[in-house]
């Protein structure tokens, strides 16, 4: 063994690494952290340094993407942006991406006074879809189409309460080919102003292919041919990427079946897609890995939603109970907790909530 290894250190070459060069960029705030203004817009000054050339600097106002510039190349200068205020809180964050990985985020807490008057209502999209009954009838599920239908009928009775408004589009079963999910898309796209929420939910199946590209089966989806048939996650990523609201991405797309012969989708690098963006998504999953979503005659529904309809439809969230209001990190800690009850402990939920975005985010109230 010895002499084995004494034979490869001969052989093998080291490339020499310049590690300085692989550095993140480097931001430092050269304004003030914490601003209380009555103003609309505020000025930020901060100073970037990055050995290798600066891909994008994304600025983000309570998660919601206000500003991407792309293609900077080397910097070494201060920069000075300015930023629209909401009446309220602003917490604002700024992150530069090079080639090899994304800065430290530069974070400004900013608090606009105004009166009551000036509070804007925003309005809630739902974009749902839930497929049970496949084109190949060996891929059907049970309850992705009522799971769907479920979530957007609790949202839209906090309509007049939180959001201004809700709108929903749900594409069920038959309806839920590719080419509407994609038409459902574009809507989101068209309607959502910085101001709203977004919430977009996928109930079915999902695969990944042989290069780890992860799939969405719509109602016409073919395993055999996921690249012809099925949503591919890079328009769901792109959707995300480019709307300037509030988003909460809910997936429960793992669920167990003979659709795959005891194989399924593993969506964690999908999810790791957007969350490497810097782009910044509440994301909800129903599964963790490999795990399995489960689905139950008793419940009527797959364990996710059931938790969900329980914490905000009973109010079983308000975990605090005196503001009568429901978190992301309410909703959160109550699902985590009740799908663990729920499943015996076989269904692990996880939810991402990017930096840019606080745990208070309320989601809704009681009426």
């Amino acid at each position: 063994e010895i002499e084995a290894l004494r034979e490869v250190g001969k052989r093998s070459r080291v490339a020499k690494v310049d590690v300085a060069q692989k550095l993140p960029p480097i931001l430092t705030l050269l304004s003030n952290a914490n601003i209380t203004t009555r103003k609309s817009k505020i000025e930020i000054e901060y100073h970037i340094e990055s050995r290798s050339d600066i891909e994008k600097i994304i600025i983000t106002n309570n998660g919601v993407n206000i500003d991407t510039q792309r293609a900077l190349g080397q910097v070494g200068s201060d920069k000075r942006v300015t930023i629209p205020l909401i009446v309220g809180r602003n917490k604002i964050v700024i992150r530069a991406k090079n080639q090899y990985a994304m800065s430290q985020p530069l974070e400004v807490m900013a608090i606009r006074r105004g009166s009551k008057a000036d509070i804007f209502k925003p309005t809630l999209y739902i974009l749902g879809v839930g497929v049970k009954r496949y084109k190949i009838s060996s891929y059907n599920l049970r309850y992705p189409d009522k799971d769907v239908e479920a979530i957007s009928e609790l949202f839209k009775q906090q309509e007049g309460g939180i959001y201004k408004s809700v709108k929903s589009k749900l594409f069920l079963n038959e309806e839920a080919t590719r080419d509407n999910i994609l038409d459902g898309l574009s809507w989101i796209e068209r309607e959502v102003t910085q101001k709203d929420v977004v919430i977009l939910f996928f109930a079915g199946h999902g695969e990944n292919d042989s290069n780890n590209n992860y799939y969405f089966l719509s109602h016409d989806g073919n395993r055999e041919n996921l690249r012809r048939t099925a949503l591919n996650w890079r328009e769901i990523k792109d959707t995300v990427q480019n709307l300037v609201g509030k988003i909460i991405l809910m997936v429960d797309t793992c669920h167990s079946g003979n659709v795959m012969g005891g194989k399924r989708g593993d969506v964690t690098s999908a999810i790791k897609s957007i969350t490497d963006s810097g782009r910044g998504a509440i994301i909800m999953s129903a599964s963790t890995g490999r795990g399995y979503s489960l689905e139950n005659d008793r419940w009527g529904h797959g364990a996710f939603t059931k938790a969900i309809i329980e914490g905000i439809g009973h109010f079983k969230a308000d975990l605090v109970g005196t503001d009568n209001s429901i978190s992301i990190k309410e909703l959160d800690t109550y699902v985590t907790q009740r799908v663990k009850e729920l499943t015996n402990g076989e269904q692990k939920p996880t939810t991402i909530i990017p930096e840019g975005i606080e745990g208070s985010f309320v989601l809704a109230v009681e009426k």
